[in-house]
């Protein structure tokens, strides 16, 4: 429920999900970890706005990203970096 609730108020839409929220009172910290699930497909449209190429993710790294604070608690979003057959370190 909580990860569903996280996921809507940070627009997250399929094939990405909230794999993970970690709350830590005593340190103040919300983490949250975005991954997309196995197998899914990602648009690149490349100079071509009008023609979309669908690629599947062969390499992923993953990063933290500093998100606005949640309350009082700081918060960070570990997001999925992506390579495909066409480019690589790409987030999408």
């Amino acid at each position: 429920m909580m990860n569903d609730l996280f996921q809507r108020a940070l627009g997250i839409g399929s094939p990405w999900h909230i794999k993970s929220i970690e709350f830590n009172a005593d340190n103040k910290r919300l983490d949250i970890h975005v991954d997309f699930k196995r197998g899914a497909t990602f648009a690149d449209y490349g100079e071509n706005v009008d023609q979309k190429r669908m690629y599947k993710a062969y390499d992923t790294v993953q990063k933290t990203w500093r998100h606005l604070n949640f309350f009082q608690h700081e918060c960070f979003c570990m997001l999925v970096f992506l390579a495909s057959s066409m480019t690589t370190d790409v987030f999408v």
